[in-house]
């Protein structure tokens, strides 16, 4: 079965921007999170674009066949991520920046700490760059985030060496740097 005319491309077309919205419309995505829903939801679609589809599509909406051209063969589904990812940036749907603001607000007041957030981050989006920019806190604002969610979870800083292991290790796992866990025990 190939999608073979060029009102099955444009359906086609249609439901990827109808999809693209829906996902950007329950919440903010990073780019790489929503290439990833793409490719799962169609790339054995475009797979299927016959020929003569294409050539149909591409006589009726020139311009946007040469943007999809532009970023490599139309018969793979990474150029039309392309395409459609320009789209959704240019009409402000989607927004790195935007995604990576909310994210590192809601992980700092749920008390996770800067490794684990980047982890995250980085899986999500490709702009290393703003999330170094969007994690650059003073230590001392790390420790004392890493002290608040110490005293949230146990009360206070422990003195028994025992007891610092535990909570030392429950700062690691909430994604606190070495230098940030051994500041809040000083």
């Amino acid at each position: 079965m190939s999608i073979s005319d060029e009102a099955s491309v444009a359906k086609l077309v249609q439901a990827m921007q109808q999809k693209m919205l829906s996902w950007l419309a329950m919440r903010e995505h990073g780019d790489l999170e929503l290439a990833q829903k793409f490719q799962r939801s169609f790339a054995d679609k475009i797979a299927q674009i016959s020929m003569q589809g294409w050539d149909f599509w591409q006589k009726s909406y020139p311009e946007n066949a040469d943007a999809v051209l532009s970023f490599g063969d139309w018969q793979d589904w990474r150029s039309w991520w392309q395409w459609m990812l320009q789209q959704a940036q240019a009409q402000n749907w989607q927004s790195d920046e935007r995604y990576i603001e909310a994210y590192v607000t809601q992980a700092l007041q749920k008390g996770q700490g800067p490794y684990k957030i980047r982890h995250i981050l980085q899986q999500r989006s490709s702009r290393s760059d703003l999330i170094a920019a969007y994690l650059d806190l003073e230590l001392s604002d790390w420790v004392t985030l890493a002290r608040q969610v110490l005293e949230k979870k146990y009360g206070q800083v422990a003195i028994n060496r025992n007891e610092q292991a535990k909570q030392m290790r429950f700062l690691q796992s909430r994604g606190f740097t070495h230098e940030q866990i051994w500041k809040c025990f000083d």
